[in-house]
């Protein structure tokens, strides 16, 4: 709240930070400009990065629970490779159920962004001149 008492100023930021393509570059720039951010705008941040990176996998809910386990549920395009999952859901002793819900423990907001940071690493890539989809390692699906 007093971090930008403007609130035109206000209003700007968050417009800002909803249309961002880049939550964590915008979060930079602004603590170079303010020299630092409070814990609430931090985490309005880390909430930005959670959403795109949801979107860019296919994501379409994410819930943690108080005792950390998080429940990731996939719409109708899961936007990662199978091999990628399967092999994700193995190292993070994972379950991945038939109806596209992946079950795994996330402490806290910073656990539940490295966790979609790792999955998007095996997201399959749109082919910019076939309009194809690709896995990781370029093999047409």
């Amino acid at each position: 709240e007093d971090f930008i008492e403007d609130p035109k100023e206000k209003v700007k930021l968050y417009s800002q930070i909803a249309s961002t393509e880049n939550p964590q570059e915008l979060m930079e720039k602004l603590k170079e400009i303010r020299g630092y951010l409070p814990d609430p705008i931090v985490n309005m941040f880390k909430v930005m990065q959670i959403k795109k990176l949801a979107g860019e996998l296919g994501i379409k809910e994410i819930s943690v629970s108080p005792s950390g386990r998080a429940v990731i549920s996939f719409g109708e395009e899961v936007k990662i490779s199978p091999e990628k999952l399967v092999e994700f859901v193995k190292r993070k002793e994972a379950v991945f159920t038939p109806d596209r819900k992946l079950y795994l423990e996330a402490k806290d907001i910073d656990s539940l962004l490295k966790i979609l940071e790792e999955l998007k690493e095996n997201r399959y890539e749109k082919s910019s001149s076939s309009g194809s989809v690709n896995s990781p390692d370029n093999t047409p699906n």
